[in-house]
């Protein structure tokens, strides 16, 4: 004998007249048969989703990733600037740039979304907020990734190796603002619509 799908069922399994077992956990409730419990754990894991969601919308992980970012950004403007003659060469000149950029606009946010967390409120009205967290974010975390590749492909050692790696590291932590930002824009205009 086969079940619908065409696999055979072993002959033990098959119950006299040719009837096929119920499948597991479809026992009758209303017939007094107890189902088996399930993986469910209550509203333990929903209330988690809402903390989660919470830090998300409240900015604490969008700030936690700009302080992150703000680091390794402070870091490869300093390394840059260690290199002697860095200026000779364009592509570590771009490098220099854009930290200076990114640690510029990361350090405007943080000071922002940190006392808009501590106070209670806005600096910036939370339409145009939303706007220029989301735009900001990919926008630098674009010229992140641009100037760290226009450096890695003049040197990948030494003091220049390392400010190109942090200059990586400061894109991976930027982008994950810019995903948690993106989260909040999304959130924030389906509500309108």
């Amino acid at each position: 004998m086969s079940n619908p799908e065409g696999e055979s069922i072993p002959a033990e399994n098959v119950k006299e007249g040719g009837e096929l077992p119920p499948p597991p956990g479809a026992a009758d409730v209303e017939a007094g048969q107890v189902r088996p419990e399930s993986n469910f754990r209550g509203l333990s894991s929903v209330e988690k989703f809402k903390k989660d969601e919470d830090l998300m919308r409240k900015g604490v992980l969008v700030l936690i990733c700009r302080a992150v970012a703000l680091f390794f950004s402070f870091l490869t403007f300093m390394l840059m600037v260690t290199i002697s003659n860095f200026s000779y060469y364009t592509a570590f000149s771009y490098v220099f740039t854009i930290a200076l950029f990114v640690m510029v606009y990361t350090a405007v946010l943080v000071g922002i979304k940190g006392h808009e967390i501590l106070t209670g409120q806005q600096i910036i009205k939370s339409e145009i907020g939303i706007w220029i967290e989301f735009v900001g974010d990919q926008v630098m975390a674009l010229l992140l990734l641009s100037a760290a590749s226009a450096g890695a492909s003049l040197s990948p050692y030494g003091q220049a190796g390392a400010s190109i790696c942090m200059s990586f590291l400061t894109f991976f932590s930027l982008e994950a603002a810019a995903l948690i930002s993106g989260y909040n824009f999304a959130f924030h205009f389906a509500k309108l619509l």
